[in-house]
């Protein structure tokens, strides 16, 4: 599944019974940690490029989230 169906995965399946139940909740997590290595592949190089330049700007200590995204920002 490429990671811009992610949401529509969600949908489907949890948020549906979730839902069904009544109970409040709530979805947070790093769902894309192990699609990592598709990130070029789903968005291109030019797209990546231009998140580890916003990345770097925005956390040029890379403290935030280490690893998460990019194994390095470059």
């Amino acid at each position: 599944m490429p990671i811009s169906r992610l949401a529509d995965c969600l949908l489907e399946s949890v948020v549906a019974q979730v839902d069904a139940s009544g109970i409040p909740y709530f979805l947070v997590g790093h769902v894309g940690l192990h699609k990592m290595d598709f990130l070029v592949a789903e968005t291109g190089t030019g797209a990546v490029r231009m998140m580890r330049t916003i990345k770097q700007a925005l956390d040029p200590l890379g403290i935030m989230n280490p690893g998460k995204i990019f194994l390095d920002a470059r």
